[in-house]
């Protein structure tokens, strides 16, 4: 679990947080992260990281990865009461990270906008979930699975999660399987309406064009 963690903070800090121009280095929080060996994974690249997760371990666990670790229930905290957690509340984060939490959370269309309400403009949303679509999801579906995964989402499910409602929220920037079973998410807040160009062969009918 640990060199896998290594792994993935290695690739998201150097395929993603180097295309953001941060001379201080980055901001990031791990929500949902139990043991914070993925946020102390991306500290040793020179992250100011954050972890979160709502159980009674957190402070030996923050102790012993040196890793600043709220132990709080995102769902339950204000956009501003997590800011007030950090030591930079003033600053936004750059990457946000929730490893197999998507699932977890009940409401997962007010969780992403509190998300976008602390995430920097320019930063990212990664997300790696269980997928029904990816070929092993049959791991996950043992008898106490649903007793703390409310959802089993697919790409089709996220994708609903992000548009509709007040506006949407994130576009997909990059998005791929992992087998077994789960797919990864590279969210980037839309800060305005997308532009859509459309090409059309429209013969002689430039006349009718405008109307």
């Amino acid at each position: 679990d640990k060199a896998a963690n290594q792994s993935l903070a290695n690739a998201l800090y150097h395929n993603w947080a180097e295309r953001i121009d941060r001379p201080d280095g980055y901001k990031t929080l791990d929500i949902g992260a139990k043991y914070p060996y993925f946020a102390h994974c991306l500290k040793n690249l020179g992250c100011a990281a954050y972890a979160m997760d709502n159980i009674e371990i957190v402070p030996q666990y923050a102790k012993d990865l040196g890793v600043p670790m709220v132990m709080a229930d995102f769902e339950q905290r204000t956009a501003a009461e997590v800011m007030d957690m950090t030591l930079d509340p003033e600053r936004k984060f750059d990457v946000i990270s929730m490893i197999h939490v998507m699932e977890h959370i009940y409401d997962p269309r007010t969780t992403l906008k509190k998300i976008k309400e602390i995430l920097a403009p320019d930063g990212y949303l990664f997300i790696r979930c269980p997928d029904h679509e990816v070929k092993g999801f049959e791991r996950d579906l043992t008898p106490g699975h649903f007793t703390i995964h409310p959802f089993f989402y697919t790409l089709d499910g996220i994708l609903e999660v992000l548009s509709g409602g007040e506006g949407d929220l994130f576009t997909i920037a990059e998005t791929y399987p992992i087998e077994p079973g789960q797919r990864d998410y590279i969210l980037r807040p839309l800060e305005r309406k997308p532009l859509l160009a459309c090409g059309m062969i429209v013969k002689n009918e430039e006349r009718d064009l405008p109307k």
